[in-house]
């Protein structure tokens, strides 16, 4: 079935006699006139009621787009390109024309404040041609009568109607609206207020008290914050964690601005105490997640007297984090013969062209690291929507990575770290082909370094040394001498390069820049590319990586500090950067 004018008005009709009502069940109702099956496009009418009840309200912060309205849905292509629905481009001068004739005809309230809504905020973007304020007016008063007349289907909905009648009002600085909403927020929120329904309290609060652009009398104040103070009494008497945490912020907040450091360090700890009485007896990783809101908590609110506290009880229960645990192995068969033959040809030739070819061959492809991560996130979307916490051995965080809508990148160096760590088993049995093959010695390897001029003469023998160790297996002793060294080489290619290694300290003089700071310089990057800077700060300096320069240097990591896989990775980023020779004359 295809809709046509008559049918898009009976229904239209039909729904202007309801008493409760959403955007939303205009939309559904809508779409059930036409089959999927219909071939012709519908009437006008149909595409431009079904456009105003499908955009999106957006928070305060609005729409890409500038606009109080958004897309209901936004797709990106394979090329980059992006759909939108509704789109914008899609809302004309005729289109506009006709909500505006239904903002005339309805009685309405929830489509009349839908009707002039989309006019005041979409006209001029999509017209050119400024809209009358009555539509700003009209919409907000709508609004209110929706809310003070309880036409709503859902609570929350009708907070998110009042929070647009107030940016209305005080929009067109009718202290008149801004009055009539400042009541209607007080009765909704008696009405519909839960103590473990944070959504459905403190809106008053956030409309009325903390909003410099409305005004309101000490008594109004007064009793909003004392109604608040009273809610979070009760919230700390039932030991409701989130719910006491939303209103101690609120109270934060208020009397922070109000220089109250008195009842602000009292409903901090209050909450504060809450928390560690409840991590107690909580999980541990439950109870690192409700340590670390207390934490914040404090933080943000300069508490520092019981940060101190809060970080020990973070330390103690490291321990009980890592056993709480869970492990998951999984084995892989590689085909022995296949590894032997592949590293025979990596080998090959002499010694020089085999370090040549190593150096080159286990440089991981960050653009297929980023093809493997695109497909996990479309496969499993949902793995990605929540954020991961790093923890060292002892149970302490060392590093988040965010979802994949706000941080690709960190996503991205994880897996990068995890291709590297697929790569190193053929690796190990390379180096040891080439040992054995060119009869390799720590002084013609360190001999075959010093070809490029990126290497300090005074680091000859802790190289020899170092590598000596890596050769005789004791890789504890040569990661703790080929760690340093390397950052030694790096100050030097990042000088040689015509850049600095020093800034300056707090106290006076200078620091040396750290490992990290080196491989995001200008320097580092033209010399070797991205994607080699990132391969290095992967291994040496990321905490979402190997991180082992401050692993070994720190002695955070204990498995690290023996481990094979580093040693061969140290000797890898050395060859790496014996790449770097000068030019032939």
């Amino acid at each position: 079935m295809n809709p046509e004018f008559q049918d898009v008005k009976n229904l239209m009709d039909e729904l202007e006699l309801e008493l409760k009502l959403d955007e939303r069940t205009v939309e559904v109702r809508l779409r059930s006139l036409r089959t999927e099956a219909a071939i012709e496009p519908p009437c006008k009418e149909f595409l431009y009621e079904l456009m105003a009840f499908t955009f999106m309200e957006t928070s305060s912060h609005g729409s890409h787009w500038g606009t109080y309205f958004c897309p209901q849905m936004v797709r990106t292509n394979p090329d980059g390109s992006t759909i939108e629905f509704p789109s914008l481009s899609n809302v004309d001068a005729q289109t506009i024309s006709f909500w505006i004739s239904r903002c005339n005809q309805t009685s309405n309230a929830v489509m009349k404040a839908r009707y002039s809504d989309l006019v005041w905020d979409l006209c001029s973007k999509c017209t050119g041609e400024k809209p009358s304020h009555a539509f700003a007016l009209a919409s907000a008063n709508a609004l209110l009568t929706v809310v003070e007349n309880e036409m709503y289907l859902h609570s929350i909905d009708s907070i998110q109607k009042l929070r647009r009648a107030f940016t209305l009002g005080i929009s067109l600085s009718n202290q008149q609206l801004v009055e009539r909403a400042k009541n209607a927020a007080l009765s909704l929120e008696k009405r519909i207020s839960d103590d473990n329904k944070p959504g459905l309290w403190g809106f008053s609060f956030d409309l009325i008290v903390d909003n410099k652009k409305v005004q309101r009398t000490p008594e109004e104040e007064s009793q909003i914050v004392a109604d608040l103070e009273d809610r979070y009494s009760r919230l700390l008497s039932n030991g409701s964690l989130w719910p006491c945490e939303c209103a101690a912020k609120k109270l934060g907040r208020y009397y922070r601005a109000k220089g109250m450091t008195n009842e602000l360090e009292k409903t901090m700890k209050a909450f504060g105490g809450l928390s560690q009485t409840t991590a107690k007896s909580s999980p541990p990783l439950a109870a690192q997640l409700i340590l670390k809101q207390a934490y914040s908590l404090y933080k943000e609110f300069n508490i520092t007297d019981a940060l101190a506290q809060v970080l020990i009880e973070l330390r103690e229960l490291g321990p009980n984090l890592i056993d709480s645990m869970l492990t998951h192995e999984f084995a892989v068969e590689l085909p022995k013969e296949e590894l032997l033959k592949f590293a025979q040809e990596m080998v090959s030739g002499d010694y020089t062209q085999a370090f040549s070819r190593i150096a080159t061959h286990y440089l991981p492809s960050i653009r297929e690291s980023k093809q493997r991560l695109d497909e996990g996130i479309q496969q499993y979307p949902l793995t990605f929507l929540f954020p991961r916490h790093i923890c060292d051995k002892e149970g302490r965080a060392v590093s988040t990575i965010g979802p994949a809508e706000t941080d690709y990148d960190g996503l991205l160096l994880s897996q990068v770290s995890q291709d590297i760590i697929i790569y190193s088993i053929s690796l190990d049995i390379v180096f040891k082909s080439a040992i054995e093959k060119h009869s390799l010695s720590p002084q013609l390897i360190v001999e075959y370094l010093y070809g490029s001029t990126v290497f300090p003469s005074s680091q000859q023998e802790l190289l020899v040394a170092g590598i000596a160790k890596y050769i005789n297996g004791d890789y504890l002793s040569a990661n703790h001498i080929l760690t340093p060294r390397i950052e030694v080489v790096l100050r030097s290619i990042v000088e040689q390069s015509g850049g600095t290694v020093l800034k300056e300290a707090r106290k006076g003089g200078f620091y040396l820049r750290n490992v990290d700071e080196l491989l995001r310089s200008e320097q580092m990057l033209n010399t070797f590319g991205s994607d080699i800077c990132l391969y290095l700060r992967v291994l040496l300096s990321d905490p979402r990586g190997w991180n082992v320069r401050n692993d070994i240097c720190h002695g955070l990591g204990t498995d690290i500090c023996f481990s094979k896989a580093v040693s061969d990775r140290l000797i890898h980023i050395l060859l790496l950067f014996a790449q770097l020779r000068p030019k032939s004359a």
